[in-house]
Parts: C-alpha cells; sequence; structure tokens
C-alpha cells in the first residue's frame, strides 16, 4: 500500500477550513520542506503538490474572477483571489500563486526521491497542456480528477487527452465518481482506465449517510451502495486466482569457516524461472502486476538486498513496457524493457527486492502481455563497504532527450555522442562508484543503428542495436569517469531519442572480496561473422571467457555479457549458461527471423573458464558476444 500526502487547503493559523484557494501560495513552500523531509526515506509514501487547481467565476459580475494559464500553473507569479472556493463573495484582494516547478524543487531539496503527482487545471479535470508544462523532473506522475458533470467526463476526452498523458508518464486518477444514484459512470472509466494502465482512487471514504459519494456503510468497511459495492466488485474482477507456491528449494551452502561474505557481494545461481504467467496466473492485464516471490526460491538466499533477473514477455496484445520494481516501494517511471504487439522480448535488470522478499513486474501498456521472470543471481543483504560491491536504489531516470531531462532536450543527432553525469543524480553519491546499473533505451530512431555506452573513446561493441521507428532498451554497467559521467554514442545515420534509467550502483576501488564486480573497457569475445560461422540449429557453441579481454584466467565466478543475435534465419531464443553444467530451461533472448536483437546475461563460468550459447531455433543464428565486466570468486 501506498499512501499519497497533499497540500489540501491553504489556510494558515486559525480553524481549518473545507475550501481552498485556486493554486498554492507562497506558505506552500514552508509546508512542502518540512513533509518531504519527514517521509523522505519512506518509499510507501507519494507526494501530491496541490489538490485540485482552477479558476475562479465570479457570479455577482458574470465574468471571470481569475482564470488560470498553464504558465502560471507552472511557474506562479499571477495573482489570484484570496477567498477559498466556499466563499461566495470575492473582495478584490489577491495573493501571488506559487507554481509546481517551485514545489518539486521545494521536495527534491530535500533529498526526497518519490514520485510526486501534479494536478492540472479546472480542478485537475483538465490535462490538456500538462505534458507542454510539466517541470524538468524524471519522477512526475499527472493526477486527473473525473466526476460526472466535469468538462473531462466522457470516453471522446479521455481518448483525446488523458490518454496521450498516459503514453508518456504515470497517471493516477486521484479522485472520481458520481453522484446520480448509479454507478454505470464509475464503471464504465474504470473499465476503460484498466485499458489505458491508469490507476483511480475514487473520493469519499466516509461512511456519512448524507453524502451521495460515500463508498463505506460503517467503520468496519463495509461497502455502501452503489459506488461502494461497484469499486469492491471491479477490484475483484482484475484478481486472477494464483497457484500454490512450490516448496522452497535448500539454502545455498555457507562459506567456509573464518570467511565472512561482504555485503552487497554476488552470488551467482544456476538460471531459473521463477514466474510463468502462461502457467496457472494468466496474461497480466493492461495495467497489471504481478507479485512474485524471489527470496527463499531458487537457490536465491531469504536475505538478499538485490538481483539479477531476466524478465520477458510474450504475446502481448498492444505495445508497451515493463517496470519492475520492489514490493513495498512506488511504481517508478522508469522501465526495463519495451515491447511491440505480438513480438517476444527479454530483458535484463538489476534491481533492489522489497522487505518481503518480492519484486513487482507492471505491464505498462492498454492489452494483455505473458511474463517470464528467470532468477541469475543475487547480492547479498547489508551494508555494502567494500570495492567492487552493489548498492541497489529504487529505479529512477537518469536522462530523457524528449523532455530535456539530463540533457538538452532533443534527438542526439547521428554518429553523435552525449555526456550523462550519473554519480550525484537520483539516487546515486556524488563520489566512491565505480559503475551505474543502468537501462538504456532507444526510442523514435530516424535510421537503423547501434548505441553504444562507454568512457574514454568508442571501444567498438555495441549495447543497444536497432531499427528505424523501433522503441527497444536494454541493460548496461556503465562505468563512470572521475568527474561522475558516461557517455552514450549514436552509431546511425539518424537521429534518436534515448533514455536512461538507473537502478544501483557498484562502489569504486580495487575489488578484492568474493562477489565484487571489476568492470572492463567493453572488448568483444565472439563474433560467429567472422570466426566460427553461425550456431546450428539446436547447436551448442562454447566460449572462452577468462584469460581474454580483461577477464584473468581464475578466480571468475561469473561473466556479464552483451550478446546479439543478427539475422537469425527463423524464430527461435538464445540461453547463455556455464559450461559443464545441464542446460537450464531457461531463455537468456527471444528473436524473430532476420531482426537483430541484443540483452545483457551475468553467466556463471565453468571450471574450464567457458560459457555455452545455445541456439533453440530451427534455423542458423549469427551470435556476437560483448563483455563487460566479472565477478570475483
Amino acid at each position: 500500500m501506498v499512501v499519497i500526502l497533499d497540500l489540501h487547503s491553504s489556510t494558515t493559523g486559525g480553524p481549518a477550513v473545507f475550501g481552498q484557494r485556486a493554486t498554492p501560495d507562497g506558505n506552500s513552500l514552508l509546508f512542502w520542506p518540512s513533509v518531504a523531509a519527514a517521509f523522505r526515506s519512506n518509499h510507501s509514501v507519494m507526494f501530491d503538490a496541490y489538490n485540485e487547481p482552477y479558476s475562479r467565476w465570479n457570479a455577482a459580475t458574470g465574468s471571470w474572477a481569475f482564470q488560470l494559464s498553464w504558465s502560471c500553473w507552472k511557474s506562479g507569479g499571477c495573482q489570484a483571489p484570496i477567498e477559498d472556493d466556499y466563499t461566495a463573495a470575492l473582495s478584490g484582494r489577491t495573493y501571488t500563486a506559487t507554481g509546481m516547478a517551485a514545489i518539486v524543487a521545494a521536495i527534491r531539496a530535500t533529498g526526497a526521491a518519490q514520485p510526486i503527482l501534479l494536478g492540472g487545471l479546472d480542478y485537475s479535470n483538465d490535462l490538456t497542456g500538462w505534458l507542454a508544462n510539466r517541470p524538468a523532473d524524471g519522477q512526475l506522475v499527472a493526477s486527473f480528477h473525473n466526476y460526472t458533470g466535469q468538462h473531462c467526463s466522457t470516453v471522446v476526452c479521455w481518448n483525446s487527452t488523458v490518454a496521450p498523458v498516459a503514453a508518456v508518464v504515470p497517471v493516477i486518477t486521484g479522485e472520481f465518481g458520481e453522484e446520480d444514484g448509479t454507478a454505470d459512470f464509475i464503471n464504465s472509466y474504470m473499465v476503460w482506465a484498466d485499458a489505458h494502465g491508469i490507476g483511480y482512487l475514487p473520493w469519499a471514504w466516509w461512511t456519512e449517510a448524507s453524502l451521495t459519494l460515500a463508498l463505506l456503510s460503517d467503520d468496519a468497511g463495509t461497502p455502501r451502495a452503489p459506488l461502494g459495492t461497484a469499486f469492491k466488485a471491479h477490484l475483484a474482477t482484475l484478481v486472477a486466482p494464483r497457484p500454490p507456491p512450490p516448496p522452497p528449494p535448500p539454502p545455498p551452502p555457507p562459506p567456509p569457516p573464518g570467511v565472512q561474505p561482504a555485503p552487497g557481494s554476488f552470488v551467482p545461481v544456476t538460471p531459473v524461472r521463477l514466474l510463468d504467467t502462461r502457467s496457472g496466473l494468466g496474461a497480466l492485464p493492461p495495467g497489471g502486476t504481478a507479485s512474485v516471490q524471489i527470496a527463499g526460491r531458487g537457490g536465491v538466499s531469504a536475505t538478499v538486498s538485490a538481483l539479477a533477473v531476466n524478465v520477458t514477455v510474450t504475446a502481448p496484445t498492444a505495445a508497451g513496457y515493463v517496470t519492475v520494481y520492489p514490493s513495498g516501494a512506488p511504481r517508478p517511471v522508469a522501465s526495463i524493457l519495451d515491447f511491440t504487439p505480438r513480438e517476444t522480448t527479454a530483458g535484463l535488470t538489476v534491481m533492489p527486492i522489497g522487505m518481503d522478499g518480492k519484486i513487482l513486474p507492471y505491464n505498462g501498456s492498454r492489452g494483455t502481455a505473458q511474463l517470464l521472470v528467470d532468477i541469475a543471481g543475487y547480492y547479498r543483504s547489508g551494508t555494502p563497504t567494500a570495492a567492487g560491491t552493489f548498492v541497489p536504489v529504487v529505479p529512477a531516470r537518469l536522462l530523457d532527450t524528449r523532455t530535456g531531462w539530463g540533457a538538452p532536450i532533443g534527438p542526439l543527432a547521428d554518429h553523435g555522442s552525449l555526456t550523462l553525469q550519473v554519480d550525484g543524480s537520483a539516487h546515486v553519491p556524488a563520489t566512491g562508484v565505480a559503475a551505474a546499473a543502468l537501462t538504456v533505451t532507444v526510442t523514435a530512431p530516424t535510421a537503423p543503428g547501434y548505441l553504444t555506452v562507454f568512457t574514454g573513446g568508442p571501444p567498438g561493441t555495441s549495447n543497444v542495436g536497432f531499427r528505424a521507428g523501433q522503441t527497444v532498451a536494454n541493460f548496461a554497467i556503465a562505468p563512470t569517469t572521475r568527474s561522475g559521467t558516461t557517455r552514450l554514442f549514436n552509431g546511425s545515420a539518424g537521429r534518436t531519442q534515448l533514455v536512461a534509467d538507473v537502478s544501483g550502483y557498484f562502489l569504486a576501488g580495487a575489488p578484492v572480496v568474493s562477489g565484487a564486480f571489476r568492470t572492463l573497457t567493453p572488448a568483444r569475445l565472439l563474433d560467429t561473422r567472422v570466426r566460427t560461422g553461425p550456431i546450428g540449429p539446436g547447436g551448442t557453441l562454447p566460449v572462452q571467457v577468462t584469460g581474454i579481454a580483461g577477464v584473468p584466467t581464475a578466480g571468475v565466478a561469473a561473466v556479464v555479457l552483451n550478446v546479439t543475435v543478427t539475422s537469425p534465419t527463423s524464430v527461435g531464443y538464445l540461453t547463455a549458461f556455464p559450461s559443464g553444467t545441464t542446460r537450464p530451461g531457461t531463455s537468456t533472448l527471444d528473436f524473430t527471423a532476420g531482426r537483430t536483437v541484443a540483452n545483457v546475461v551475468v553467466v556463471p563460468v565453468g571450471s574450464d573458464g567457458k560459457v555455452k550459447l545455445y541456439n533453440g531455433s530451427g534455423g542458423s543464428t549469427p551470435v556476437i558476444a560483448d563483455v563487460q565486466g566479472y565477478y570475483l570468486a
């Protein structure tokens, strides 16, 4: 459960009033820093900057006393009536409005990184200018209020003004309801919102018998007809029956006597599937979230801080994205992969785990999607201090060239590079960072090409391959310079928009403890197009990973590889696994004939210093593998 705290009244001193002013005033810049500082470490709390900004009609004159513009909504400075909306007469006295940008800045100045809800104009029912005027922040949510009789209370308006916003940022219906004695309106809206991945919170959770909008009949929480019962009935349709959890596997072996495992160190496991919605749970609905128990399953310890998971979407009925985040935290704006209808897409991420040992994959599309989750390893719990150990953070956006977040607004030019400040941004400290765990997304490219994340000179490898017009994401462990930056290179003849999200970082220094990560300048280990030839149907290719490209000959537990399949002749999948072990029933990436697809994999190294790549298709498949770093044994 997540609690939303909002500024609902701007009165200072004296008795509380039910009404509110048209906009935030100067007191909001005193209120929000104190609230945000108190809850900045509580990821179950979000902030709603101001409840229902509005324009004010003067009934006495039959004209507008105050019309709130989008410019004032964002930047403030306009003069609004000093009376609240429950005061009929206007005195002509005004106050200076405070804009949403100043409130967002005041909250962020406390170190609070939670999502911030911003309601639009006309009592939060108008989102027409929301995207164009939103402050520069990667964790904003559009708040939409929806009642019968308001201007935007029809499907036509929802499709034209609300859906375009939901395609870019999360939208939460902070209030909705009706007073006609039926539940027809809220039922139709909930169906529409489900199809567009939009959350909704009905108003009001009261037992007041005289209030038509009341949802409850008593303090025990009994739903009141028609709205309370309709809301409960609809929620019940969104909960699919779940199969009983499998019995837990035996715990991993303890470390040798005298050896204390370091917090934040990595423990690789043989890849194992912990979720397959095709078996029991069923496809995730539009905007649906699955709860996946990870800790204590699949060889994962019951006490872990973060995970390396590979998530696969298959049979989606609409284009969309997947976000995976820890249980108990608000859903972030960050995504780990993007998908198109009917295609199977996989993406790896390294991310924190909830305190209950669960993660929450979210289907950010207007259609259904089947979801698979495979575990590749975990990071030990505790406070990391040793060099090369991993510190997970709640995923947050570092870069979005579409909005000017983290870089100048606009696409990256052909064969251009962009410098991204990582250290000191979002949840990453300004010093002591060796590398960051990023999900990098290419969107709206105008020509086919590739993207490389690097420091120094371009290494001759790639992280993301793309086609013109495609949206595609991939994971990267990005080393940072002394100034805390990394670079992104557009290896195409066209322009492309870029998005980057961070999910954690590795501590700087020379790694020596078991499970610590050592970053490498990305280097190519394998390109079957110039050496061995493509992997045949159902074929397995051993790849030497130790003793080359900066990987030592001994003392390596696992390697991080960026694996690319290019121009396969048939649909299929590829699995990377340690040499000397049985091939697991998981996949590293999925592909269709003729397409180029890449994904990052964390794979344990066999005793012979090799990993194996299996071509699970009926055709031949050229494969490329680049190494990004390795974990110490």
